[in-house]
Parts: structure tokens; C-alpha cells; sequence
């Protein structure tokens, strides 16, 4: 039961945040269109105040890379197995998923990212060859 109650309550905090990424997107676009027609009256901006906006787009990109890896691993890969050792994953098969995902989601998470995941978030030992490492 504790299970399903984190798995809610995940769920509960996913659909929170797609509703303030949906907002805040919205509240992006707005300023946007503020920005053309600030641009159209020649108005200057702080040097530091873009920058800032830069800043965070960063930042926001590179969580929203780590939030595709995590679904892509999620919708992959079969932890409970993998924890009791009923299955082991190698590293075709994990090229397989993140070609498929990024291909279905029209997304380029890079695989090197997925497999550190895999390696330092949850422990898994993936095989390397002498070239990666």
C-alpha cells in the first residue's frame, strides 16, 4: 500500500508541475510578445536582467533533459527485475530504448546520459568498452 501511496503522490506532484510548466510557458509567451512590441519602440533592456533570462532557460533545459532521461528509464526498464535479479540489461538493449524513445517523443536525449543514470542513480552496471571509458 505504501507503494501505491508514493506512486500518487508522484503522479499528484507530475500533474502539478505540467499544470505551473503550462503556466509559465503561457506567462514566457505573453513576454514574448511584450518583447516584439518592446523592440519595435526601440526600448533597452539591463544587460543583467537578460542575462539573468538566459541563465534560467539553461537551467530550465538542462532539468527538462533530466526529466527525459528518468521517463525514459521509467518506461524502459523493469527495476523490480532488475533489483531481484531476475534480469539484467545490457547495453544494446538500452541503445534500443533511447533510439526508440527519442524517435517516438521527437526528442535527442543523448544515450551517455541515460547510462550514467543508470550507473550512479540506481546502480546498475552497465558493461564499457575500452573507448568509452
Amino acid at each position: 500500500m505504501r507503494e501505491l501511496i508514493s506512486r500518487k503522490a508522484g503522479i499528484d506532484a507530475l500533474l502539478c508541475l505540467n499544470t505551473q510548466v503550462s503556466e509559465t510557458y503561457r506567462d514566457i509567451q505573453q513576454l514574448v510578445d511584450a518583447m516584439k512590441g518592446y523592440n519595435k519602440e526601440s526600448i533597452k533592456f539591463d544587460a543583467f536582467y537578460l542575462q539573468d533570462l538566459i541563465t534560467k532557460k539553461q537551467g530550465l533545459s538542462h532539468i527538462y533533459q533530466q526529466l527525459l532521461i528518468q521517463i525514459c528509464i521509467h518506461n524502459s526498464c523493469d527495476m523490480k527485475s532488475w533489483q531481484s535479479g531476475c534480469y539484467t540489461y545490457n547495453r544494446e538493449e538500452i541503445v534500443s530504448w533511447v533510439h526508440e524513445f527519442n524517435t517516438r517523443y521527437d526528442v535527442d536525449i543523448p544515450l551517455e546520459e541515460v547510462i550514467k543514470s543508470l550507473r550512479f542513480d540506481y546502480d546498475m552496471n552497465i558493461e564499457l568498452t575500452r573507448t568509452e571509458r
